[in-house]
């Protein structure tokens, strides 16, 4: 059946929640695993970060009718594994690779808007950590990765909207 408005509830009146819960983790997982970021290095190379993995998710979600309308709710607490690649310029230069994992602990419907999420992130380094002008790059890096989470979280939105709207 559609999820909304029981029929008893038919004018949408009073206020009604269905959890989705175990649908919206998976497909939460699915969405940020894509998060990917890439920029030109200052001096030619490139530098790539990725999700190499979804540690944790953990929260809930659910649809509600509040007063006839839908409302998504989520709010959510993830830890992802990321990896950010520094490679030189030309053919046999040299690789860095630099690891580490991101936490955001309040990933929520309440702040969910497309322009951007105000998220808290907090970004860790596992093994070696970049130095001077590597730091720099890898920072702005792992900027826009987060950002790239974002998106993969908006996307969420709009799939869980799809499918419950």
């Amino acid at each position: 059946g559609t999820v909304g408005q029981s029929e008893w509830n038919a004018r949408g009146t009073t206020f009604e929640e269905k959890d989705v819960t175990s649908w919206a983790t998976e497909a939460f997982k699915t969405h940020v695993r894509e998060a990917t970021a890439s920029m030109e290095g200052p001096t030619g190379g490139t530098l790539k970060a990725r999700i190499t993995k979804v540690k944790e998710v953990t929260g809930d979600a659910s649809v509600a009718v509040v007063r006839g309308t839908k409302r998504f709710l989520f709010d959510f607490h993830l830890t992802l594994d990321w990896e950010a690649v520094i490679s030189a310029e030309g053919e046999g230069g040299e690789e860095k690779k630099f690891k580490g994992e991101v936490q955001m602990p309040d990933v929520a419907s309440a702040s969910a808007d497309p322009s951007g999420f105000q998220m808290e992130a907090r970004i860790k380094y596992k093994g070696t950590k970049p130095e001077g002008e590597d730091k720099t790059n890898v920072d702005k890096l792992l900027e826009t990765l987060k950002q790239s989470v974002h998106k993969c979280v908006w996307e969420f939105v709009e799939e869980m909207k799809k499918k419950y709207g």
